[in-house]
Parts: C-alpha cells; structure tokens; sequence
C-alpha cells in the first residue's frame, strides 16, 4: 500500500505557518523560530522546486541578497584579519556563526513566502501581522499611562527605534488595505484607527528618524493624491503639500512633548559642535561615525572597492581615532555606524553596497498592480529613510521585518511574471 502526501494540505499547512509566523515573529517567544523549522520541512515536501526557483531567477532580489552575504563572507575570510564580526551583533564573537544565524534564518522564510504563498491567504497574512502590531502598541500604551510596570525602552524586546520602524510597517500595511481591498465603511474606521494609535505610538516612543518617516510618509501620500487632481498645477501641489507639513510639524511640536524633546536636542547638539567642538552628542556621534569611515573608506583605492574588511571594522576605527582625535574614542562603542549604506560599503565593498541598491530597483520593476505597486513604494520610503541611521543586520527583527515585507512583494507578483512567460511562449509557436 503505497502513501500518498496531498500536495494541497501540505500548501494549505504552510500558509498557516505564515500566518502563525506572522503573528509571532517580533515577539521573543521561539516561536517564531518553530515557524521556520516548519515552514522548511513543509517547503520541501511541497516540492515544485523548477517552477519556485524559476520565479526567484526570473526576480532577481532574493539572489541578489545572497549575493550581499557572499561579499560579507568574502570580506571575512580574505580581507580581515580576524574572524569577528566587527561592528555587527555584540552577542556572536564569530562573524561566521552571526551571518548563518542572523541574515539567513529570515531570509529563508523570504524564499518560503515569495514562493509557496496563496494569493487567498495573503489577507490574513497582513491581518496577522497588523494583530501582533495590536497587541504590540496596547501593551506599550499600558506602559505609557502607568497600567502596569515594564520595561518602557524595550517593548516586546524591541529597541526603541525598531519599534518604531515595525509601526511604520503597520502604518503603510493599514494604507495597503484601505487603497486594495473593497473593505466596509465600519472596517475602514477601524484601518484609520488603528492607523492613528500605531502613529500615537510612534509619536510616544521618539525618535528623530521615526518622525521623519511619518512625516515623509505623509508627504508622499499627500502628494501622490493632490497630483491626481486635475485642476491643480504642480506650483499648487508644492504650496499645499509644504503648507501643509508646516501646519503637521509647528502642532506637533506644540502638542507632544517627546516630538519637541527631539526636535530641541538636536538644536543643542548642534550648536554644541558648532561653538564647543563637543562631537560627545547623540547626533556628534553619528557626525563623528560618518566622517570616519568616510576618511577610512578613501583612505586608499582598496578601501573603496573592498572596504576594510568585515571582522576589522572596529579594530581600525579605534587605531584610526588614536591616531588622529583621541577625543572621540568614545564612538567605538557604538554597536554600528549608524548608517545602512556606510557599514554595508565597509564591510562588503562597494560592490555590496550596488547590490543593496539594486534590490530596491528590482522591486520598482515588479509586474503587480498598482496598489500593490504603491504599497512597495512606501516601504522602499520607510526602509530607505530608516536606513540613513540604523544598520539593519543589527537587530535581528529589522531583518524579519525586511525579509517578510519581500516576501510578500514577490509572492504577489509571481503569477503575473509566469503569465507573462507563458504568453511570450505561445507567440513563439
């Protein structure tokens, strides 16, 4: 008697998984973890493996990452002295061990998403995510307002500003559904919502960076809806959009206490380095960083190409600072440089640096629909912005979250590129 595996159970079985893992994977519970062993032993059985890796060939951006991760291993192995991982994640001393574990554990459920996801439970993918993002700002509200006793600079285990990068996330996830799906006036009050709490949120926990993705987010979508107003000329579109962001900042400033502490300290922290050459700030440091490794990068044409070498990263920034300002030994303990582009360019080259570009255009050239096209070009803002002071590869959530939103592009994608070859093909006979 031979055995049978219905291929459609084991498909059905591995989108649950994605929902589950959507639900669980910003929280520290394992589970998370548990959704990947599974997603992988489900993937395999699923089988179909020509037509999944067609589709990864045919849109590049999976392979282009992997392709980053060679540079990074490249970089460890042949131009560094060491095999630490340099200013990478404190917690792993072996460069080695950090990339397996950390870059690839997402990525592999990026390559199960893109792949194996139904176009029917997509939805409720989105719907998960935006549940755990829920539970997420109602826990750090609580916090907020004194209900109960935590850890108010890191919710769920988050850091400060990768939380408020995930409720970035939820925000354009919550634009997404009110602009795709034909949804009921009572489920489009609760996306307004749940939009204004995760805002709330993002306003109560700080961060200049996550102001300057809301506010750019805002500007994009007001944008993107004055320029389809016939009547209005682009001069008009330029007077109210800025007057409009004038009216957003000048009443958030005046309003929230966190927006005006941020707004007023980096005011101080540059006057600080104007008058008193005092780089020992919050936003000293990241100028210190910059200029740093701007300065290591140049220093030689090797640098430029190559960078300096994954695992010497730290070790050549600290030699460098006592060689030339012992007065800012103090940035060495930063855990990164602050800046995605500027620790990719020094730790994979600059030819890691084009291809973390690249993904970005590859996805501007997906075949989807246009509100699915919108969705990536607001997540492209967020990441693009987010990445101008924090280094992804850091926090290992920031790479979830990364790896899940690329999954899901692709996904949507997939079955227009096949419908595409198909025709091509038919025009051939």
């Amino acid at each position: 008697m031979k055995f049978k595996i219905n291929k459609n159970y084991i498909s059905i079985l591995l989108n649950i998984v994605f929902i589950v893992f959507a639900l669980t994977f910003l929280v520290d519970s394992g589970l998370h973890r548990l959704c990947i062993y599974l997603a992988t032993l489900l993937w395999i059985i699923e089988g179909n493996f020509k037509e999944k890796f067609n589709q990864l060939y045919e849109q590049k951006i999976i392979l282009i990452y992997l392709l980053i991760l060679c540079c990074f291993l490249f970089s460890l192995t042949f131009l560094s002295s060491s095999i630490e991982n340099g200013f990478w994640y404190a917690k792993y001393s072996n460069g080695y061990v950090y990339l397996v574990d950390k870059p690839i554990q997402y990525f592999l459920m990026a390559i199960f998403i893109s792949t194996s996801l139904k176009k029917d439970f997509l939805k409720w993918v989105l719907i998960a995510f935006l549940i755990q993002l829920c539970f997420f700002s109602i826990y750090y509200l609580g916090l907020t307002f004194d209900f109960y006793r935590g850890e108010r600079g890191r919710p769920f285990g988050l850091h400060r500003i990768a939380s408020s990068f995930s409720l970035s996330l939820g925000v354009i996830t919550c634009i997404y559904f009110y602009t795709k799906f034909n949804t009921k006036l009572f489920y489009k009050i609760i996306l307004v919502s749940i939009t204004l709490v995760f805002i709330l949120n993002i306003i109560i926990i700080g961060g200049r960076n996550s102001y300057l993705i809301i506010l750019s987010l805002f500007a994009y979508v007001l944008a993107n809806k004055l320029i389809s107003i016939k009547k209005l000329n682009f001069l008009k579109v330029v007077i109210i959009l800025l007057t409009s962001l004038s009216i957003v900042i000048f009443s958030t400033y005046n309003v929230s206490h966190e927006f005006k502490e941020r707004v007023d300290a980096v005011y101080s922290d540059i006057n600080s380095i104007i008058n008193e050459n005092n780089y020992k700030t919050s936003t000293g440091i990241r100028l210190s960083l910059y200029e740093t490794s701007f300065s290591l990068l140049f220093d030689s044409p090797q640098n430029i190409i190559f960078g300096l070498g994954m695992g010497d990263t730290r070790h050549k920034f600290i030699t460098y600072i006592e060689n030339t300002d012992i007065e800012k030994l103090s940035i060495t303990k930063e855990p990164h440089v602050h800046n995605q582009y500027l620790q990719i360019w020094l730790d994979g080259g600059v030819f890691a640096l084009i291809l973390f570009i690249l993904i970005f255009i590859y996805l501007f050239r997906l075949k989807t629909d246009n509100n699915t096209k919108f969705f990536i070009y607001l997540f492209s803002l967020v990441f693009l912005i987010y990445s101008l002071t924090d280094n992804i590869y850091h926090n290992s959530k920031v790479v979830g979250l990364f790896a899940f939103f690329l999954g899901l592009f692709l996904s949507n994608s997939k079955n227009y590129i096949f419908e595409i070859k198909s025709k091509s093909f038919n025009n051939l006979k």
